[in-house]
């Protein structure tokens, strides 16, 4: 019986070893034989592909999860968003009466309209940047630790530490 390797190559499934294209080999001879009885060598799925295919899904699915987990909860996420899109709008356009979420910063903190749209505007800014940093980088960590598990054990592992590092990545601004 035979499979074919990831790279097209024809594998002796006995023995593990490659059937070389040779026309004098007695393993080419063999595989043409078996070919010739009706056969045909199929791509080999392996349980441990699959289980890292599964485990780098299951890390996706975390990582659009926690990508919007980034701040406590979703009202100070859309609160956030909000304060930086009514900030930004005035910065690019300051004709437009100053928000009162600007004023309002702005007098708690004994600053000037644009200081504070400006401030609301680079921490809004610095939070996604340092969000997408975190995230992505354990996201590739736990699919670099899926990608070397060399078992189902280490699959199972690598993924448990793919979301328990992807949890330390919670913070707010």
């Amino acid at each position: 019986m035979y499979h074919l390797n990831p790279f097209g190559l024809v594998i002796c499934t006995a023995d593990g070893s490659t059937v070389p294209t040779d026309e004098e080999s007695p393993k080419y001879q063999a595989y043409v034989a078996w070919v010739a009885e009706g056969n045909t060598a199929q791509p080999q799925v392996r349980p441990l592909d699959e289980l890292k295919t599964k485990a780098q899904a299951a890390i996706d699915d975390y990582y659009r999860h926690l990508y919007y987990a980034t701040v406590p909860n979703t009202a100070i996420a859309a609160e956030y968003d909000a304060a930086y899109m009514v900030a930004k709008r005035w910065l690019d356009n300051q004709a437009l009466p100053v928000p009162e979420r600007v004023k309002a910063l702005a007098e708690s903190y004994g600053v000037t309209n644009l200081q504070a749209a400006g401030v609301v505007v680079e921490k809004w800014t610095e939070a996604q940047a340092v969000a997408f940093d975190l995230r992505g980088a354990a996201r590739l960590r736990a699919k670099l630790a899926i990608r070397n598990a060399a078992n189902a054990a280490g699959v199972a592992a690598a993924e448990q530490a793919g979301r328990e590092a992807m949890e330390d990545v919670v913070f707010s601004i």
